[in-house]
């Protein structure tokens, strides 16, 4: 291609641009390129310099590619966005694409890259001539005009972009209540709810995927009625400009009725699907019409389906549905009622149930019998719970739970020796007393309300209370609470079976308390891969671009030169993260060996200036001895010389990374018998809300605020585990943006005067 283009790249890595131009002008050798690594160089650029193609990095420290992605569509959709990454997930890649960029070009595969460009400005060449094809519809638009303001249904034209009328007709005049006038200083936003608004923005911004579109939606007329239409929209070219020709047919009628009948059956149904008592219809044949969720439940069935049109005989097959079908041939022959039957089956798993039972005869309008409602109570946990209590009267005295028994009023009548074992209560000091004399008032009036609510209509209260004992000591007790009756069916009496859990719950938050910190675990360390990701591939990446370039015979020495020192730089960065990484897996899984010899601290503190020196020199900070360890004498220590560099290389690293002006200071004093080292800085500080966390595994400091420092994070992990293993401790002392200063002991082995 001859033609000029301009390329705009969003990259913040100067040697992956190099890498993407070189690529890009292998296909467009004319191109002229913009570099950007920040949203507001970005913005600027876009007004300014108006690309014909953009190409972004997926992830970068200030600046993503989905946002860069975002800003582009609204602020010039039409210019084709490639993304460029070295991530090969491929959730990432139908991320990108469906946030609208038109390819997904890995990093080690960039020689993809200039056949996606080329592909990317030939699809936008195609969009720019559809564009002007819609220009030929302008010349059909005085055909219709006639047609569209003699048209009986209401009609009008708007301008796609302003959303302003351009012209409405005369039906819609007179239905809408709008003049003319009116009407072509409003927009369509003004006929629409405030609620309708966005779903209508969101609609008309994806038109051009839905060229012709239906749809329903709430109209405001003038008077401030509300009324429901269907619309049918198609774009035009109107006035020489894009517009929506829309057709309006008024069904507020027609919908009104629907949403009556539906609002009617839907609360209808849901109000019987959400007893808690079986709910069926069934006609004179006996046959099931209408079954509620209980129902199904209860018989095993997995949808209403399955019992539509079926009698008991079809569902149950043997003796319990002989004995339903003739119960509802009785309620619809002779038109009496079957009121709370008790009746036992057995469910789909083989266990019995029981149910309370009406059925109720159903009559039409000339009180002829149509069929019957059928109404069940499931009393299968009362009468399990009545026949354990029988079971369980002849042993109640050596039960291991502690068992209470009231009357209805919650007076106390009995309690087991378990009881007084367990609150202190003796029988002489609670019987005739009421129960709520074990009320810790720590819990919720709704609590009570609602066990007095549920054993007071038959039924079993299984929840846990906080309760007091007689010590005035509170503790949590797990409690299943129902009534006894007589013979009648009528309570007599309540009964309470409690047991202790104050240890399970001690032992259920210990559980909860350690699964959040796994959970905190697992956060970090997920955060902790990503940010090792990144780190490892940008100096792999470089590697690999640059070990490529120079097989090109293109290049000349000095360029070979600057490459070779790319990748060696490059290479020595990914061994220090290696290394890193594997003296952290020897660390975390005990493996470390500690070679011991004497070592001088006069020597070591020179021997660490000398090193970094140079480093220091480079950022125009100063890196001293600090002059009380140069006055004292010199102490020699037996231990790891080799791990103790390590630790010092890390603290005075990191010192250097974030340290733009002033000095690094090394030193030392003794404390009994240990030597505390210390490395201080004038640098950027910590808060104090990280001095406990930044020696923690997959901890970094305020990511966001010192990422672009680079660093894979593991520095002062390691520290802390090689200064734990040789016998000492570390810690930190900082205040924000004027000083860090981390120190650590090492034992003593002998004092040399």
């Amino acid at each position: 291609m001859n033609q000029t283009y301009r390329v705009l790249l969003v990259e913040d890595e100067t040697h992956d641009a190099e890498l993407n131009i070189r690529e890009i002008k292998k296909v467009l050798p004319l191109c002229k390129f913009e570099i950007v690594d920040n949203r507001s160089a970005y913005l600027e650029v876009l007004k300014s310099y108006l690309p014909d193609i953009i190409i972004s990095d997926y992830n970068m420290p200030s600046f993503d590619g989905l946002s860069a992605l975002k800003i582009a569509q609204e602020v010039c959709p039409l210019t084709p966005f490639i993304m460029v990454t070295g991530s090969i997930n491929e959730d990432t890649a139908v991320e990108c694409m469906k946030a609208g960029a038109i390819d997904y070009v890995l990093k080690d595969s960039l020689k993809r890259l200039g056949s996606s460009v080329l592909n990317a400005l030939e699809q936008r060449k195609i969009r720019q001539e559809r564009m002007e094809a819609i220009e030929t519809i302008r010349v059909n638009e005085a055909k219709y005009r006639y047609m569209f303001h003699n048209n009986p249904q209401p009609m009008w034209i708007y301008d796609a972009d302003t959303l302003f009328f351009l012209e409405v007709n005369e039906a819609a005049v007179k239905h809408y209540g709008y003049n003319q006038d009116e009407f072509l200083s409003m927009t369509i936003k003004d006929i629409r709810p405030e609620n309708e608004i966005a779903k209508l923005i969101e609609i008309i911004q994806h038109s051009d995927q839905h060229p012709n579109q239906a749809g329903e939606w709430t109209h405001k007329k003038k008077n401030g009625e509300l009324i429901f239409v269907e619309t049918i929209s198609h774009p035009i070219v109107f006035n020489q400009r894009n517009a929506k020709h829309v057709l309006i047919n008024d069904i507020t009628k027609r919908k009104r009725a629907e949403e009556k009948l539906t609002r009617e059956r839907k609360l209808l149904r849901t109000l019987i699907d959400n007893l808690p008592v079986t709910i069926y219809v069934k006609d004179v044949e006996c046959r099931k019409v209408i079954a509620n969720r209980a129902d199904l439940e209860i018989i095993g069935a997995q949808s209403e389906k399955d019992v539509i049109g079926k009698t008991d005989l079809d569902t149950f097959n043997n003796e319990i549905g002989a004995r339903g079908y003739a119960d509802d041939k009785i309620v619809i022959d002779t038109g009496e009622p079957v009121i709370n039957r008790e009746e036992d089956f057995f469910d789909k798993y083989g266990n019995q149930r029981w149910l309370l039972t009406s059925k109720i005869p159903l009559s039409d309008e000339n009180s002829k019998i149509i069929g019957l409602v059928g109404i069940g109570r499931d009393i299968t946990e009362q009468k399990q719970a009545q026949e354990k209590i029988l079971k369980l009267s002849k042993g109640i005295e050596q039960s291991p739970a502690s068992i209470e028994i009231t009357d209805t009023s919650g007076i106390i009548e009995y309690i087991n020796p378990k009881f007084t074992e367990t609150t202190g209560y003796l029988p002489e000091d609670v019987i005739g007393k009421h129960a709520r004399i074990l009320r810790s008032d720590q819990m919720s009036p709704e609590t009570y309300n609602d066990l007095w609510e549920t054993i007071s209509s038959g039924g079993i209260w299984k929840k846990e209370l906080l309760n007091k004992k007689k010590d005035g000591s509170v503790f949590w007790e797990s409690v299943i609470l129902t009534s006894i009756k007589n013979e009648k069916g009528i309570i007599t009496n309540y009964i309470a079976i409690k047991e202790d859990i104050s240890e399970r719950k001690l032992m259920q938050a210990e559980l909860i308390e350690a699964k959040e910190k796994a959970e905190e675990s697992d956060r970090l360390k997920s955060a902790f891969l990503a940010n090792m990701s990144h780190e490892i591939r940008t100096p792999l990446n470089s590697i690999i671009g640059f070990s490529e370039l120079l097989s090109d015979d293109d290049f000349d020495e000095v360029q070979k030169a600057d490459f070779i020192k790319t990748i060696i730089d490059n290479g020595n960065s990914l061994l220090v993260i290696i290394s890193d990484i594997m003296d952290f897996s020897i660390l975390e899984a005990r493996q470390m060996k500690i070679r011991k010899e004497l070592i001088s601290t006069e020597r070591l503190l020179a021997d660490l200036v000398t090193d970094f020196s140079s480093k220091a020199s480079l950022k125009g900070i100063e890196i001293r001895i600090d002059q009380s360890s140069v006055q004292a004498s010199d102490i020699i220590i037996e231990s790891d010389l080799y791990r103790i560099k390590q630790i010092f290389s890390n603290l005075i690293g990191n010192a250097l990374k974030f340290t733009n002006k002033g000095y690094i200071e090394i030193g030392f004093n003794v404390k009994n018998e240990m030597i505390e080292f210390h490395v201080k800085d004038t640098g950027i500080g910590i808060a104090p809300e990280h001095h406990q966390t930044i020696f923690e595994r997959f901890r970094q400091v305020d990511a966001a605020r010192t990422r672009k420092y680079g660093g894979n994070g593991l520095g002062l992990a390691i520290s802390k585990n090689l200064v734990e293993l040789l016998g000492g401790t570390i810690r930190v002392e900082s205040e924000l943006n004027k000083y860090s200063d981390f120190s650590f002991t090492i034992p003593i082995k002998k004092i040399m005067e």
